[in-house]
């Protein structure tokens, strides 16, 4: 008889209907895991993220970025670092953010939130704030910036990167969640 963990129920269904044998569950433990959201973004990882996502490559989502940048609605695109400063301003890139049509019904349902816990817990929390990479590297995180983007002048490919970029901001400030683990 042997032992072994599977994390989802999916996974559990899986193999359950893969397998002929018959087989005793001994010992059934669910945990919840606390998960923060995941790093800002990086060049390396937005592409990566927008292939996978929407099939570009990565020229084309590094062109995708420049023009943004070039209308001043990110940060620099080829950045290697996914860290922003301590010293970041996050107030006016979440301005913009809280702009986007897809993106206004979250930040307004948790306005309170993200201004009296998110921003404070978010400085509190190493993954996203590091001041000596962000030196090192000479640049931060692609992030928003300030400058209010005009949806109904953006391509859909730009409106997809620039969705991408905010999300990681909303996903740093936001409440962390719980993974079930099975």
């Amino acid at each position: 008889m042997g032992l072994f963990g599977l994390k989802t129920e999916k996974e559990a269904k899986e193999f359950i209907s893969s397998t002929s044998k018959k087989g005793i569950v001994t010992d059934y433990e669910a945990k919840q895991k606390e998960v923060l959201p995941p790093k800002f973004y990086k060049l390396a990882t937005i592409q990566k993220e927008a292939g996978d996502k929407f099939g570009y490559k990565a020229d084309k989502t590094l062109s995708i970025l420049q023009s943004l940048y070039e209308a001043k609605l990110t940060t620099y695109p080829r950045s290697t670092c996914e860290y922003i400063s301590s010293t970041e301003n996050l107030t006016t890139p979440l301005n913009a953010v809280s702009r986007i049509p897809s993106l206004s019904e979250h930040t307004k349902a948790n306005v309170d939130f993200i201004k009296n816990v998110g921003i404070n817990r978010m400085r509190s929390a190493k993954k996203w704030i590091n001041d000596k990479v962000v030196d090192n590297s000479g640049h931060t995180a692609i992030i928003p910036t300030s400058e209010i983007a005009n949806f109904a002048n953006l391509t859909v490919e730009q409106k997809n990167i620039y969705e991408m970029v905010a999300k990681t901001i909303l996903g740093s400030i936001s409440s962390s969640y719980d993974s079930k683990m099975l």
